[in-house]
């Protein structure tokens, strides 16, 4: 109430002149924009020659809330209106600054930095690519989520799966208005002041207003499987697999079933190194690093498209620039699968229409628009794709 429901956030990078894309908005950097607190945002950030960056906007509770129970004694009606349109929230950073890579800094691991011969110009062997195994076109969340909370794991905090994950929650937002998404920070700090404040006198009707302010219908839940240190010393010494595995489940509180579980495993090879020599441990975490991205990107897509917003199946590349939406993977048994889409295909046009949004209804039967190695071709999808 204090506080309002929108703050201003200033977006820099170096260099400047990037390409901002922020709810729908192209904006170049040095920029100023106005967010609504009640979302959770995502800022992505191009520019030709480097790589693309996905910044989270970061939320914390605002400290006024303590005012709410203070000045207020405890009452709720405050706190419920907040959380409501967002006066709940404050962004953490009033400025966001990114220092852009270069596209080939991830080659920063070249044959000369791994040979005490500077003169030996034998390439790196090793594979960028993750292959991953095949994730299905899921069926639709029953019941349907009215109240979701996301338990997060302290594990991840500040991983680049939490970014992916707001990109995710935000198409889905869209689509859903009337769901309410509390994400865990929230309820542990309403928990826990009002824990505080009735202290000593909790009754029955206190401990019920309590579980409703904070109470859900459905828990979304992650799990990424770290890089444990016997895979990073094997893989560094010997070469081998490096695994990405990353879990999502829908749970229905009331029921206890779980309405939605995907797991998703790509795989990074790394070659064996040269005799009497070994991988740098900051290269195994890359790959592991690249694994976790591949999976993250099917898992997510799978996660929407079990909400129903992803209705061709596919996996997009979030961060790709360019017209239409350029497709990292398909979902097996979706439309798109059974389409024959595949990987660096971009989709430009539906029936006609420009493509903008992977999330778009379409009804099918539809004629796909798409360049695939340079060349325009149509693609039409039955109804039987379904």
């Amino acid at each position: 109430m204090v506080t309002g429901s929108t703050q201003d956030i200033t977006i820099t990078s170096n260099p400047s002149g990037a390409i901002v894309k922020i709810n729908g908005k192209n904006l170049k950097t040095p920029t100023r924009v106005t967010l609504s607190k009640k979302d959770r945002h995502f800022v992505v950030i191009e520019k030709p020659g480097y790589e693309s960056a996905v910044v989270p906007v970061q939320r914390r509770p605002s400290w006024w809330n303590l005012l709410d129970f203070l000045w207020l004694y405890g009452a709720f009606i405050p706190l419920v209106f907040d959380t409501y349109t967002g006066g709940f929230y404050v962004f953490s950073d009033e400025a966001i600054h990114v220092n852009l890579t270069p596209e080939s800094a991830e080659t920063l691991f070249s044959s000369t930095s791994l040979k005490e011969d500077k003169n030996d110009q034998e390439p790196l062997s090793w594979s960028g690519e993750a292959s991953v195994i095949p994730v299905i076109m899921p069926i639709p969340v029953s019941p349907f989520p009215e109240r979701l909370t996301i338990v997060a794991e302290s594990t991840t905090y500040g991983h680049p799966f939490l970014a992916w994950l707001d990109v995710a929650l935000n198409f889905i937002r869209k689509r859903h208005p009337d769901m309410v998404i509390m994400e865990r920070e929230a309820s542990q700090f309403i928990s826990s002041e009002a824990t505080s404040q009735y202290s000593g006198r909790f009754d029955e009707e206190s401990t019920v207003r309590i579980g409703r302010l904070v109470g859900a219908d459905t828990l979304l839940t992650y799990r990424l499987e770290p890089l444990s240190e016997e895979t990073l010393e094997g893989v560094e010494k010997h070469g081998g697999d490096i695994l990405g595995e990353v879990e999502i489940r829908l749970l229905h509180v009331e029921s206890g079933l779980t309405t939605f579980r995907q797991l998703a495993v790509a795989t990074v090879k790394l070659a064996s190194p040269q005799e009497g020599r070994t991988w740098p441990k900051d290269l195994v975490r890359l790959a592991h690093r690249k694994a976790v991205k591949k999976a993250t990107s099917y898992v997510l897509a799978a996660m929407v498209s079990a909400f129903g917003d992803n209705p061709l199946g596919l996996v997009p590349s979030l961060a790709s620039p360019g017209e239409g939406v350029l497709i990292e993977g398909v979902l097996n048994g979706g439309p798109a699968d059974q389409g024959g889409l595949k990987k660096d295909d971009r989709i430009l046009m539906i029936d006609g229409r420009p493509l903008v949004d992977w999330t778009t209804r379409v009804s099918l039967p539809a004629t796909l628009t798409i360049e695939r190695e340079g060349t325009e071709e149509e693609v039409v999808l039955s109804s039987d794709s379904q």
